[in-house]
């Protein structure tokens, strides 16, 4: 429908028409914004220094006997205890998930697996994720996500949970959680009042080969300035007696353990002085 308006001007008798307009209604319609397009993410891409967990993939079904590569064979002829004989190369190829995966469990006292991931959460602070796998009798399997994550909790060792010192070693191909109690630990020892023409890189992982499995030698006992003691981490075996001094051509240096236990006459780790068996009454 069109709707005129006229406006006039009267002048006597007279009508002039001075304006008119024709007013057209708009249709009617919706409005609807368009949608913002929202900006595309790039995608973020590794760090040369980190690397996604290396999960376990579901492999292709083999007949691993046939193949030869697991053989099995009873003891003492008897089919209710058989042992199974595994390739080491299929035993390796295995294993590329877990090499870098640490074994933890906490000395004395059992920790449930939510207790367990919430105190190395809040402890460890690391800067990305880590998985963490009860694998039964106390132990857990710790894989990380970088290897700067994991060098961080091995500097940072010795850690305690409720009291109780947290036993931490590398992870096998052979480990067994089955014993009720773990045979290795990580330790940082000190070589006290080390010479400083010894403190060298290489010169230091020898020691610590001396001492038990060479891990990680601290870089800071490098600065020769700092002097007092070199400091390099270890694996020992905690069910034998351990390397309480080192000699160097002749000349003997005190070894001392972070954050262990050490009976000062025995050597031997869980127990102190005075409640070692072997002391002389």
């Amino acid at each position: 429908m069109y709707q005129y308006i006229v406006n006039v001007k009267v002048d006597n008798s007279d009508c002039v028409i001075i304006r008119s307009t024709v007013c057209v209604p708009y249709p009617s319609f919706t409005f609807r914004p368009k949608k913002p397009t929202p900006p595309e993410i790039p995608t973020e891409q590794p760090s040369p220094d980190r690397r996604e967990t290396q999960v376990p993939v579901m492999r292709e079904k083999v007949d691993l006997l046939a193949q030869k590569l697991v053989r099995i064979k009873h003891e003492q002829d008897n089919r209710l205890f058989p042992m199974l004989h595994v390739d080491k190369d299929f035993i390796d190829e295995l294993s590329v998930p877990w090499k870098d995966a640490l074994i933890v469990k906490l000395s004395g006292n059992e920790c449930g697996f939510d207790g367990m991931k919430r105190n190395l959460d809040g402890q460890w602070g690391l800067a990305g994720e880590f998985d963490l796998l009860d694998i039964g009798n106390g132990f857990f399997v710790v894989k990380f996500n970088s290897e700067e994550d994991k060098t961080k909790v091995i500097k940072g060792i010795p850690w305690d949970i409720y009291g109780h010192h947290l036993l931490i070693r590398q992870w096998t191909q052979t480990f067994n959680a089955k014993p009720e109690t773990i045979e290795k630990t990580m330790s940082w020892v000190r070589i006290v009042s080390l010479n400083l023409v010894y403190h060298d890189e290489s010169f230091l992982w020898a020691i610590a080969s001396a001492i038990g499995i060479p891990i990680e030698v601290d870089l800071d006992a490098l600065r020769v300035e700092r002097g007092r003691f070199a400091r390099v981490c270890v694996e020992i075996d905690m069910n034998k007696p351990v390397v309480r001094s080192v000699g160097i051509n002749g000349e003997w240096y005190e070894v001392q353990y972070e954050g262990l236990c050490v009976c000062q006459h025995c050597s031997c780790y869980g127990h102190c002085l005075r409640d070692c068996t072997y002391r002389p009454s």
